[in-house]
């Protein structure tokens, strides 16, 4: 028996808080790798992101609509597995039935949003009413995997 489990969300947008801050100064430690789309030798060229400023300096980090992406997924939350060996392996041991069942949570996500996780940051304080639109990169649900065998004897 083979049972998948999908989540998914059309249409929402998400403010990546995480990119306005490590494109609004170059102060920034860990910053993702989209910072280097700010840099290039070639006027005229659409970098994507405006140019990298020591802090204090630039108006990088102003809210705008430049870091609100589109946040639609399609998440494979959740696959179980399991089978029971036939029944004529066992013949006359003392063994009924062997079951092997296999589980995974979160197992992969087809998004275009860049951030870590689409879907994710769920708050449980006050805030969480007016936090759930912005990203502040917390990491995603952990991927898990459960191998199970159940033995029944007669």
């Amino acid at each position: 028996m083979v049972n998948a489990t999908f989540t998914y969300s059309v249409g929402a947008d998400r403010f990546y808080d995480e990119e306005k801050n490590s494109a609004g100064d170059m102060n920034v430690y860990n910053t993702s790798k989209n910072v280097l789309k700010s840099w290039t030798m070639n006027p005229g060229v659409d970098r994507g992101y405006p140019r990298a400023m020591y802090y204090g300096w630039g108006s990088n980090s102003i809210i705008t609509d430049r870091y609100v992406h589109d946040a639609s997924f399609m998440r494979l939350s959740a696959l179980n597995i399991s089978y029971r060996l036939p029944r004529r392996l066992f013949g006359s041991s003392i063994v009924n039935a062997i079951d092997i069942t296999f589980q995974a949570t979160n197992l992969f996500t087809w998004t275009k949003y860049p951030g870590m996780d689409p879907q994710g940051n769920f708050s449980t304080s006050y805030s969480a009413f007016y936090n759930m639109g912005i990203d502040y990169s917390s990491y995603p649900s952990a991927r898990t995997y459960n191998l199970g065998i159940k033995i029944t004897l007669k």
